[in-house]
């Protein structure tokens, strides 16, 4: 791969990387586009944590949600064990005070 050296720019191009340049006080052409790879690379990197933020927002969201269907798991087996205590017959045994004899 050929690293290309001259640049052919439109007349707006010109004048925009012109004015840039000026506005950053940077002196030649090389500063200004390392200076514009750095800000790519910045971008970059910074969309990249965006992204990162979104994904651990979204499992927080998850686990919010993960933690709510235990709470309603363990009110359902709750509910079941008082039908279940209803429907099962009672079985005959000795009373608390009965152990002893």
């Amino acid at each position: 791969m050929s690293i290309q050296k001259n640049f052919r720019f439109t007349n707006e191009l010109f004048t925009r990387f012109n004015k840039l340049k000026e506005e950053e006080k940077v002196e030649t052409d090389i500063e200004f586009v390392k200076k514009m790879l750095d800000c790519i690379e910045l971008m970059r990197e910074i969309k990249e944590k965006e992204q990162k933020t979104v994904q651990v927002e979204e499992y927080k969201e998850l686990q919010r949600q993960y933690q709510a269907l235990l709470v309603e798991l363990g009110r359902l087996q709750g509910e079941l064990n008082i039908y279940k205590q209803q429907a099962l017959p009672k079985k005959p045994g000795k009373r608390w005070w009965q152990v002893w004899k």
